[in-house]
Formats: C-alpha cells, sequence, structure tokens
C-alpha cells in the first residue's frame, strides 16, 4: 500500500459524519466510487470494538447517503488475538 500511495486520491479525518458529508459532496461529480478504509484497529473483523465501528454506519444513515454499502472482511485469528489482549488488560 506504502509503495503505490501515490496513486490514489484520499483524504484522512477521523470524523464520521464530516467523512459522510465530504464523501457525499465528491460522488455528486465522481466517475469512480468513493470507499472509506477504516484503520485495522477499528475493524470488528479484525478485532476491533464494535462500539469503535458503528460510527460510520451511523453516519451514513444518519446522512441519508445513498447507494452506500459496507463490506466486512473477518480475520478471525486477529478477533482471538484482540480479545486474549483485552483479557490481560492490554490496550490498542
Amino acid at each position: 500500500m506504502k509503495a503505490q500511495e501515490k496513486c490514489f486520491a484520499g483524504e484522512t479525518g477521523s470524523n464520521p459524519d464530516a467523512a459522510v458529508l465530504r464523501a457525499i459532496e465528491l460522488v455528486k461529480k465522481a466517475t469512480k466510487a468513493c470507499r472509506f478504509s477504516p484503520t485495522c484497529r477499528t475493524i470488528p473483523g479484525a478485532g476491533g470494538h464494535v462500539p469503535d465501528t458503528i460510527g460510520l454506519l451511523a453516519a451514513l444513515i444518519r446522512h441519508k447517503a445513498k447507494g452506500a454499502v459496507i463490506g466486512m472482511i473477518v480475520d478471525e485469528e486477529a478477533g482471538k488475538r484482540r480479545a486474549r489482549r483485552d483479557r490481560r488488560g492490554a490496550t490498542s
């Protein structure tokens, strides 16, 4: 990913509402899809916490985003590692 970073036209941010509103504006004149890519820390399939992950979904619903699709790749091993860290009191 890092080697190909220059090929992407991307923006970063941490506010789901701002991200959704920005995406809604971008897709009005876009010729390609707009994609959100949350960090692995917030992806439930990779062991992230659900409360950290529903913010983007909630923002899409709140702002009535049209044509939005959410997909998830489940990484069972990452989830198990996260559960073990949480039981030991580790933070991510």
